[in-house]
């Protein structure tokens, strides 16, 4: 190789490491700035769960959703039911071989939540 041969793969070379070392320092920025998208949506969303009382804040996302919306769905616990729609009027147990079985009934929403073993099986209006 000749020394100008030498010289041009250095350059190269060079430029290859800056190319790199560009890109790695934009990766960087990018995961950076999706880090504090990410930590600024987990405030938000931390600080609209301090609206609610303490037994409706740690449930799931999903659940959480639903309570706002004041909506229920099948495999809710007892706990996320009663978020999202307030304490029953009055509930009816049954206990045999099976398990708990409990029916809540909300004259105001014309329904009936039917729960085996804390969890909701059924819903009726």
């Amino acid at each position: 190789m000749t020394a100008s041969e030498v010289e041009a793969e250095a350059q190269r070379k060079e430029r290859e490491a800056a190319a790199y070392k560009a890109a790695a320092e934009q990766r960087t920025k990018v995961n950076e700035q999706a880090a504090k998208e990410q930590e600024k949506a987990r405030a938000v969303r931390a600080a609209e769960r301090k609206k609610y009382p303490a037994e409706c804040r740690d449930v799931s996302d999903q659940a959480f959703e639903a309570i706002k919306q004041k909506h229920v769905y099948i495999g809710m616990t007892e706990v996320e039911a009663r978020c999202a729609w307030g304490k029953p009027e009055r509930v009816n147990n049954t206990i045999n071989a099976r398990g708990r079985r409990s029916q809540w009934v909300y004259p105001g929403y014309r329904s009936y939540l039917y729960f085996r073993d804390g969890i909701l099986e059924t819903v009726q209006n």
